[in-house]
């Protein structure tokens, strides 16, 4: 069972909605509530909040559409994985492409 998705097929969702639920959790006040498909939870106090706003940065890795589509979406920074010991870095700082993908979700 990964992210607690029943199902290999739910993955995906599993981790956009966890991804979602970490910055919810990090950038709202407490109490914070959820309620997707795979999760979902009542009003929880959520403390200490991260010291960086919004929290940590989140990198996505991946090579297929969705991945890349998923990193537009909801990461800080995406990793391609090129070759079998490369990846390639996209983030705002170094990549003016990112931008421009996170523009066009």
């Amino acid at each position: 069972m990964a992210l607690g998705a029943e199902t290999f097929e739910r993955r995906g969702t599993a981790l956009d909605e966890a991804i979602r639920i970490f910055r919810t959790t990090w950038s709202q006040p407490s109490p914070v509530s959820f309620a997707g498909e795979v999760y979902s939870f009542e009003p929880q106090h959520v403390n200490p909040k991260p010291a960086r706003a919004g929290g940590p940065p989140i990198w996505i890795g991946g090579h297929g559409r969705r991945a890349l589509r998923r990193a537009a979406e909801l990461s800080d920074l995406a990793a391609q994985r090129r070759q079998c010991h490369s990846a390639r870095f996209f983030g705002s700082a170094d990549y003016g492409g990112w931008q421009e993908l996170k523009t066009h979700r």
